[in-house]
């Protein structure tokens, strides 16, 4: 499908595929918006707090996402590192340099991610919950063509803002996080992976299970005749037709579960995954799994546990700062999954919501195959269609379309422009500049670096995550529909994952992916529902088939196909 595709550089520098987040072509509507989002929340980022990096730019080439990484004070065009010596002046001499390096000793001086954090619990949090609530509440349905024009371009909005704001906070937890991690790998025995264990607990919005799930999960407990029904091996629709139906509790909560989290998107971050109002199977499954597990909310930290083990290898000239460092990482670590789960995840559920309506609408005049098709074409497109244009054509959206499906992530190239370099080692840069540096590259390698080991026939090689040995199913995830074969106890198997799996982690034993490091999404889940886990195998969705009997270990980094 590429043979024919001319991938060339978006820019100057070395770009390279984002496959965490981005892992396929990105749908027409969200394409700009996604890529001037993410550039202008990193740049915002990088402003505040100051250090070693510039800007991270994200761009598409032929629909596929690619980024880059600036340096403060490298030319545009600059292709790997200049010689030691004048990268040791430049540290010094260069004005930009000078004064970003001062930001980020100010920013730990200052802790800034402190008034961040009340910025985002204090104003931007409730915004974006409220918002989405008042676009939630509007009945598409009764919308006359035009004014759906305007509550897509509202949607369209809302979702640029809370993805410029899922960025804006990056360095947020970014600085703290890495700041202990350099630290207490210096001064323990301990692996990143045991030092990040004492997170466990501390990033709730990974649990997936909100108050509205734990609402229905004990409304439905508290009723025999509804948990009866529950338990039957009856078509999901008419369950959840017969929970709807009945006036009381259960129908109460059922109605406030679906309308917060049936909008959500689950299988990604792009208008083109799946809302999981989607799926009637998958609904039932996730309620079901609530009713078994019966979370009432009050997890308990796990990370707690394990502090006294890390702290007595710490020396005691030491030791008051390692704790203090701990505190501040742990202050900000819920933001890592925080801003997606009540931000960009509502945004772009509620965005596809009004693209499903419109391409509804066009679908009955014959103007679109699918309504799922909407998702490839630009507001200016849509507008013109409602409004009574012929193009696009339903024929040409729906290359767009199979284009994606099509295209075979493998055969994209995974570099652009010029050859990618190392990092500089820390000791180019002068001592007061090398906090941060060690802190922001920790942090980076830990969410994009996928693992070193190469796989051979029968083991699947990667990062061990979460130690423990689980044997199981494997369930190889690309969509919403293949969730839905998930059962109790099967091993996820995917690309990587988004926080909108987060509802199927109470379901699975264990979790693999081909892509992302020890921060990755996937990574933080299953510590904080204690599962075993290997991220970051490059090969593990090619090399594994949906069905085959698996054991991950958790602790090694490597998963065994048994059969």
């Amino acid at each position: 499908m590429t043979e024919n595709l001319k991938f060339e550089a978006p820019g100057p520098g070395a770009w390279k595929t984002e496959p965490i987040h981005c892992g396929r072509p990105i749908a027409m509507f969200a394409e700009a918006d996604i890529s001037r989002a993410i550039g202008e929340g990193m740049a915002s980022s990088f402003e505040r707090y100051g250090g070693t990096v510039d800007i991270i730019e994200f761009k598409a080439v032929n629909h596929v996402m690619y980024m880059s990484v600036k340096p403060v004070g490298a030319p545009p065009n600059a292709e790997g590192l200049p010689p030691k010596w004048l990268f040791k002046i430049m540290q010094l001499l260069h004005p930009k340099i000078r004064r970003w390096r001062n930001r980020a000793i100010q920013s730990f001086e200052n802790k800034s991610w402190r008034p961040h954090i009340e910025w985002w619990d204090r104003e931007e949090k409730p915004w974006a919950v409220a918002h989405a609530d008042e676009l939630r509440a509007i009945d598409l349905g009764v919308l006359s063509d035009d004014a759906l024009i305007a509550h897509l371009g509202d949607c369209k909005v809302f979702m640029k803002r809370t993805l410029t704001t899922h960025h804006v906070l990056n360095m947020c937890f970014w600085l703290p996080l890495g700041d202990f991690l350099s630290h207490a790998q210096a001064w323990t025995e301990c692996s990143l992976s045991d030092l990040l264990g004492l997170f466990e607990g501390y990033s709730e919005a990974s649990r997936g299970a909100g108050e509205q799930l734990r609402a229905l999960s004990a409304a439905i407990t508290n009723d025999g005749e509804m948990m009866a029904l529950v338990a039957l091996d009856t078509p999901s629709e008419d369950v959840i037709a017969t929970l709807s139906s009945r006036t009381g509790p259960v129908a109460d909560a059922l109605a406030d579960y679906l309308d917060y989290d049936g909008y959500r998107i689950v299988t990604g971050y792009d208008v083109a995954d799946n809302m999981i109002s989607e799926s009637p199977e998958m609904i039932m499954r996730v309620i079901r799994s609530a009713i078994e597990a019966g979370d009432d909310g009050q997890n308990e930290r796990a990370g707690d546990k394990l502090t006294a083990g890390v702290r007595a290898q710490v020396s005691a000239q030491h030791i008051a700062q390692f704790d203090e460092l701990l505190a501040e990482a742990r202050s900000t670590y819920r933001i890592r999954e925080e801003r997606g789960a009540m931000g960009d995840a509502l945004s772009t559920g509620l965005t596809r919501r009004a693209l499903l309506e419109a391409g509804k609408r066009l679908q009955s005049q014959g103007k679109l195959a699918a309504a799922t098709d909407m998702v490839d074409a630009t507001l200016d497109e849509i507008s013109a269609l409602l409004r009574g244009g012929a193009s696009p054509t339903a024929d040409e959206i729906s290359a767009r379309v199979q284009y994606r499906a099509d295209l075979d992530m493998a055969s994209v190239p995974q570099y652009l422009g010029a050859k990618p370099t190392d990092p500089p080692p820390a000791d180019w840069f002068p001592q007061s500049g090398r906090r941060a540096y060690n802190a922001f590259l920790v942090v980076f390698n830990l969410m994009f670096k996928n693992g070193d080991n190469s796989s051979d026939a029968g083991v699947v090689r990667g990062l061990p995550v979460f130690p423990g040995t689980y044997e199981g199913t494997a369930r190889v995830i690309e969509d919403m529909f293949d969730m839905e074969k998930i059962e109790d106890g099967d091993i996820l198997v995917a690309r990587a994952t988004a926080p909108s799996y987060n509802m199927i982690f109470p379901m699975i034993g264990a979790v693999v992916t081909d892509h992302g490091g020890l921060l990755c999404h996937a990574a933080i889940t299953a510590r904080e529902f204690g599962i075993p886990a290997v991220v970051g195998c490059d090969d593990a969705t090619a090399q594994i088939a949906d069905g085959m009997r698996l054991s991950v270990d958790g602790k090694s980094g490597e998963v065994r196909i048994l059969g």
